[in-house]
């Protein structure tokens, strides 16, 4: 959606307590500088899939670092779009439903 690009991410947790020695540069960034960033990769006017190659689930895919960083940001898991076309079958509901499961336990307190 259009409207959650222009808010700011609450602090989930220090840098200090997130980086004690960064090995890279990204890695020095603080937490919330990178958690802000992920939230602005997320797809604008729909919501994310599931999909490995979108963000947020691309993000935890990249290196440990990243994954981390995603998966403590539970505001990058506060939408879902799940699909529902012509042809879809038994597997995929299946799929999807355990895609939910999952994106509602990183969401947290977030509302999905």
């Amino acid at each position: 959606m259009a409207h959650h690009k222009k808010r700011r991410l609450p602090s989930t947790e220090s840098a200090k307590e997130f980086n004690a020695s960064p090995t890279t540069p990204v890695e020095s960034l603080p937490f919330e500088v990178l958690s802000q960033i992920f939230f602005e990769c997320l797809p604008e006017n729909v919501f994310p899939t599931p999909s490995t190659k979108v963000a947020p689930t691309l993000l935890t895919r990249i290196c440990r670092h990243w994954r981390v960083v995603a998966l403590r940001t539970p505001q990058l898991w506060a939408g879902l779009d799940l699909g529902d076309y012509p042809g879809y079958t038994k597997d995929a509901y299946l799929k999807d439903a355990m895609a939910a499961e999952e994106w509602r336990v990183r969401a947290g307190s977030c509302l999905l």
